[in-house]
């Protein structure tokens, strides 16, 4: 070790440099990771359904018969599922004219799309009995109050604000009143961005589990897209758009769009970001292969000195390697600075976070970067002896 900050301190501004490169490296990989896992995280919400062969439809507003799973297939025979989320309308105890969105997220839900919050935390049960929900910024509410939300029927139920929900964000369900709304046909459309702006009522958000003990109903219908699985044997593509048409459905579309719609639009992502993703594997390399020459030819009479003091070549590789550990670990410092900075300013409203996934692949390129900086001193070094290394550096 003694002998590896010798050879760091001869070479400060090339470690210095590495290291800044190589913590580049590890933070652009984070960040891919984070864009990629952005857009596949929502499709993999509702890719079984729509690879299932089926329908997607927007209900009619607030109808009975589109109330849940079961009600819906009651209309549908011989469906084999149903897919949508549940909404509940109603108004807060400060706007008795804007009925207000109020999603129910699922376990699962929570889980992989977590919503993202300016302040306060999700929503769990509580000891005490009082129900918590998000609510979306823009509304004056803050973390701590009470809002009382009014259904039609006039049933009113009391939750307790545990978050602010962040604007720029996805949120599966309905938003209510935004307008119109722009279909992509594909997985996009189960998911309404969160503009606070363009919203005239809020929109909350709570589990299931708190749903099913308060007293408050639900809806697929209205905003929110449904899903209808069928098998091709039961429904003929006549019988099952003239069923619809019956039923008053909107926006009628096949499953299979869907599917290779959601296909297409992951996948232009992903060709986007291989370019810059091979950039980044040759530039790692070629940085590790140069650098361990550079190194190695700086630090030849070093090792040659310390060859014929006892140590091998392969002795001497080591001084290489742990060099390199400590450049590596000077950038993974770096990156942890960058990105715990980061989450509470810069990057407090993107999706870039550190998943598993990303560190492993941090991980795996660091093993790359040290077992060359192991192996290319040596096939550099192979062929030469030691006293012609020090003939060569006394002539000079």
């Amino acid at each position: 070790m003694i002998y590896t900050f010798r050879s760091m301190k001869s070479s400060r501004l090339m470690s210095l440099l590495i290291a800044l490169q190589l913590a580049a490296v590890f933070a652009v990989v984070i960040i891919m990771d984070s864009a990629i896992y952005d857009r596949t995280i929502y499709y993999d919400l509702v890719k079984d359904p729509i690879s299932k062969h089926g329908i997607v439809f927007t209900a009619p507003y607030m109808k009975d018969e589109f109330k849940n799973e079961e009600s819906i297939k009651a209309l549908f025979p011989k469906a084999d599922s149903v897919y949508g989320n549940a909404t509940t309308f109603a108004f807060t105890d400060q706007n008795k004219e804007i009925q207000s969105a109020v999603n129910w997220y699922s376990e699962e839900v929570f889980e992989k799309i977590p919503p993202r919050l300016k302040s306060g935390s999700l929503p769990r049960k509580r000891s005490d009995g009082i129900w918590e929900i998000l609510v979306c910024d823009g509304f004056g509410y803050k973390t701590g109050d009470m809002v009382t939300l009014t259904e039609l029927s006039g049933n009113s139920t009391e939750f307790c604000i545990c978050g602010i929900m962040q604007d720029q964000q996805y949120i599966l369900g309905s938003v209510e009143a935004i307008g119109d709304y722009d279909y992509k046909v594909d997985y996009r459309d189960f998911f309404y961005p969160l503009n606070s702006s363009l919203l005239k009522g809020p929109v909350f958000v709570s589990s299931k589990e708190i749903k099913a003990e308060s007293t408050m109903s639900s809806t697929l219908s209205d905003n929110s897209r449904v899903i209808v699985n069928y098998k091709s044997s039961d429904y003929s593509d006549d019988e099952i758009l003239d069923l619809s048409s019956e039923l008053g459905l909107q926006n009628v579309i096949m499953t299979e769009h869907f599917y290779s719609n959601s296909q297409k639009h992951i996948n232009e992502q992903i060709y986007i970001l291989l370019p810059v993703i091979a950039a980044i594997l040759i530039i790692t390399l070629f940085t590790a292969i140069t650098t361990s020459i550079i190194s190695t030819m700086r630090n030849l009479r070093s090792y040659a000195v310390l060859y014929l003091c006892g140590a091998t070549w392969k002795r001497c590789s080591l001084i290489n390697l742990f060099d390199f550990i400590l450049i590596s670990a000077s950038a993974a410092l770096a990156d942890t600075a960058f990105f715990v900075i980061g989450k509470s300013s810069y990057l407090k409203n993107t999706v870039v976070f550190i998943r598993t996934e990303s560190l492993i692949i941090c991980a795996g390129i660091t093993m790359l970067l040290l077992l060359l900086s192991a192996v290319v001193p040596l096939l550099v070094v192979r062929n030469k002896q030691p006293r012609d290394v020090l003939k060569t550096e006394f002539r000079q």
